[in-house]
């Protein structure tokens, strides 16, 4: 399973949404459910059935233009609720599963909706932890051009947590971002 968050213009989520399901519905046989719309973004829930599919899925929507869709970001795991305990609990086993020796790492927060939560706290906090859960690994801070970052993000009573590469992040050229 995997959940994309995908960012639009204010205002236009309704027509990002038959955007996102266009291009979807009919290419793939993974469920595809919206679990949230508000200001500026839509969250999806893709029920995939394994790796190759959800290649598939991402290579779709890179592949296909766009009009009203800006950016695409794939996550792992979702909470409800803003329980930094359990934000930190829940990115530290998708780190285990997924964070590889040898591997450079930085960690990107977005808090979107209520500022209860300290982006710059969360970050350097969460880095902390996980250099010194994983030391054994031999993995180290990178803030330009890791190998992998470790996102998080709110959105509304969501938080979202992946583990992702430069590439898994789809930017689209839209009418509002012309620029890349």
């Amino acid at each position: 399973m995997i959940y994309l968050l995908i960012t639009t213009m204010p205002g236009y989520e309704k027509e990002a949404k038959y955007e996102i399901l266009d291009i979807l519905l009919g290419r793939t046989t993974s469920k595809i459910e919206v679990l949230s719309i508000s200001k500026g973004t839509l969250l999806i829930k893709v029920v995939d059935e394994g790796e190759q599919e959800l290649a598939r899925v991402l290579g779709y929507l890179k592949e296909t233009p766009t009009r009203y869709i800006i950016k695409i970001i794939p996550f792992m795991k979702i909470l409800e609720g803003r329980n930094l305990s359990e934000i930190i609990s829940e990115t530290i086993k998708l780190c285990s599963k997924h964070l590889k020796p040898h591997t450079s790492f930085r960690v990107r927060c977005k808090i979107r909706g209520r500022k209860d939560l300290s982006k710059t706290q969360l970050e350097r906090e969460i880095g902390r932890i996980i250099l010194e859960k994983f030391k054994d690994r031999d993995i180290k801070v990178q803030l330009k051009n890791p190998d992998i970052q470790i996102r998080i993000e709110t959105l509304n009573d969501y938080v979202l947590i992946g583990i992702v590469r430069r590439e898994h992040i789809v930017r689209k050229k839209s009418k509002w971002n012309t620029f890349g």
